[in-house]
C-alpha cells in the first residue's frame, strides 16, 4: 500500500490513513471530495509524463509529490478505504478516478487537478455509464467516450476550454501545442477534439495497470526491452491507451517490437504484438486494425524474413475483408508484397 506510508504536512495532524478512516459523510460524493482533499494535502502535484519518474510507495513517501499517476493511485486506495465506489480512469495520458452512485451518477475526483472535480454524468451518455459494470465483468476493462468540454464547464475554473487546454493538454486531441499557441485564443476552438476515449477499471486492477504502464515507459526509456515486454504482457487485452489519435504511443510500442526482433527474440516480439493487438479488439478503427500487420511487415523488412512478410500479407488481406478497398490497407499490402518479391 501507498497510503500507510504517507503523512500530512503538519506534525500535529493524524497520518493520511487515520484521516481517511475518519471520513464518514453519508453523501458518497461529499465523502469522496473529503478524501481527495486529504490526499492532495499530503502529495504535492508535479508535471511529469509517464516513464520519467518512479511510481512506488517508497518513491512517493520520500518525495511527498507525484504526477497524476501517483497522486490518483493513492487517491484510489483512499477512496476504497472510505468505501467510495469508483473506477480508475485513463484518458489521453491522464489518470483520474470516477466516483459512482448506483451506476447512474458519476463525479470526477482527481487529487492531482482537483479543480476539475465535480459531476460529470453529462459528459457520458447514460447508456455508456450503465454499460461500464458489464464491460468490466466481461473484459476487465470498459471503454467509453467522454466529452471533456462538459468536464471544463462543470469545473471550478473560470476559464475557457481553449485557455485550459494549453496547460491541461489531456483535455483535447488537438493540433501540436507549439503550433496552437501561435494562434489567438478565440481562433483555437476549431483545432480541438474534446471527445476522449476513456479506459475504466475496477480499483485494484486499475492501480496495477497505471503502475505497470509507468514502468513500461521507464524500461523503454532505459533500453530494458525484455522488462518492458513483461510489463506489457500483464496488460494483455486491457492496455489503457486505445485511442487511435495517440498514434505516437503506438509507435513507441512498435519500437519495442523492433528492438526485440533486432536482438533475435522474435518470440517475445510476437508476444508484444499479440498483447497489444488483443487490447485493440472490438474498437473499430483502421489504424488499430493495421497495427499488428504493420509490425510483422517491419520485422520482415528488418530481417529480410519471408515468413514474417507472408504473415503480414495474410493479415492485410483479412483486414481488407473487413475494410474493403481501404486505400491505406491496400498500400501497405502492396508494399509487403513488393519486399517479399525482392527477397524471395
Amino acid at each position: 500500500m501507498y497510503i500507510d506510508r504517507l503523512k500530512l504536512p503538519n506534525e500535529d495532524e493524524p497520518t493520511m490513513l487515520e484521516a481517511v478512516n475518519a471520513c464518514n459523510d453519508p453523501d458518497v460524493f461529499e465523502r469522496a471530495q473529503d478524501v481527495c482533499n486529504i490526499v492532495r494535502a499530503g502529495i504535492t502535484p508535479m508535471r511529469a509524463r509517464a516513464g520519467t519518474i518512479e511510481i512506488s510507495p517508497d518513491a512517493i513517501s520520500r518525495a511527498q509529490q507525484s504526477n497524476c499517476y501517483g497522486s490518483n493511485i493513492v487517491l484510489s486506495e483512499a477512496l476504497e478505504i472510505a468505501k467510495v465506489p469508483h473506477y480508475v480512469a485513463f484518458a489521453n495520458d491522464h489518470v483520474f478516478t470516477i466516483a459512482v452512485n448506483n451506476g447512474s451518477l458519476a463525479h470526477l475526483i482527481d487529487a492531482h487537478s482537483p479543480d476539475f472535480n465535480g459531476n460529470i454524468t453529462g459528459a457520458f451518455t447514460q447508456t455508456q455509464l450503465m454499460s461500464v459494470p458489464a464491460q468490466i465483468e466481461e473484459n476487465r476493462r470498459a471503454i467509453a467516450k467522454m466529452d471533456s468540454s462538459f468536464v471544463v464547464q462543470n469545473s471550478r475554473f473560470n476559464r475557457s476550454f481553449e485557455e485550459l487546454v494549453t496547460v491541461n493538454p489531456w483535455l483535447s486531441h488537438g493540433s501540436e501545442m507549439e503550433r496552437l499557441e501561435k494562434r489567438p485564443i478565440n481562433e483555437r476552438k476549431e483545432y480541438f477534439n474534446h471527445i476522449l476515449t476513456v479506459a475504466l477499471y475496477n480499483p485494484t486492477l486499475g492501480r496495477q495497470i497505471i503502475e505497470r504502464r509507468n514502468r513500461l515507459y521507464l524500461f523503454l526509456e532505459g533500453g530494458k526491452y525484455e522488462a518492458a515486454a513483461s510489463e506489457l504482457h500483464f496488460m494483455k487485452g486491457i492496455y489503457p491507451e486505445v485511442d487511435p489519435r495517440n498514434i505516437q504511443k503506438a509507435k513507441q510500442l512498435g519500437s519495442l517490437v523492433l528492438h526485440l526482433a533486432k536482438k533475435g527474440d522474435n518470440t517475445l516480439a510476437q508476444q508484444v504484438i499479440a498483447d497489444v493487438s488483443e487490447s485493440y479488439e472490438g474498437i473499430p478503427n483502421i489504424n488499430l486494425a493495421l497495427w499488428p500487420a504493420d509490425q510483422l511487415r517491419k520485422i520482415g523488412v528488418q530481417q529480410k524474413d519471408t515468413e514474417f512478410l507472408s504473415k503480414a500479407i495474410a493479415e492485410y488481406n483479412d483486414i481488407l475483408d473487413e475494410y474493403p478497398r481501404n486505400r491505406l490497407a491496400l498500400g501497405k499490402l502492396a508494399a509487403a508484397k513488393s519486399v517479399l518479391a525482392k527477397i524471395s
